[in-house]
C-alpha cells in the first residue's frame, strides 16, 4: 500500500500565531510537517484542546476588532467627505 503523506501547506499569514499557541498551550514545538510520525503526531488532552481553541477564538477575534475599528474610522472619514444628500447612501 503506498504512503499518503501530508502536504505542507506553505506559510500563511496568521501561522505564527497558531505556531505560538501551540508551543505555550500543548508544548509543542512546531507546526510544520517533519515526515516523522513521532513529531507530526502527537498526544494531548482534551482541556488541551480547549486551551487552544479559546487562545485561537480570543486572537481572531482580537483581530477582528482591531480591523473593524479601521474599518470604522474609514467609513467615518468618507461620510464627513459627503455632502448631506450622498450621506443618506449608506
Amino acid at each position: 500500500m503506498p504512503t499518503i503523506k501530508h502536504p505542507d501547506f506553505g506559510v500563511l499569514p496568521h501561522d505564527a500565531a497558531l505556531e505560538e499557541i501551540a508551543k505555550k498551550e500543548l508544548f509543542i514545538e512546531t507546526l510544520r510537517t517533519r515526515n516523522r510520525d513521532r513529531y507530526d503526531f502527537v498526544d494531548c488532552s482534551v482541556w488541551g484542546i480547549l486551551a487552544v481553541a479559546r487562545a485561537a477564538y480570543e486572537a481572531g477575534r482580537a483581530k477582528g476588532h482591531e480591523e473593524g475599528m479601521n474599518n470604522a474610522a474609514g467609513y467615518q472619514a468618507e461620510a464627513a467627505r459627503l455632502d448631506g444628500s450622498d450621506r443618506n447612501k449608506f
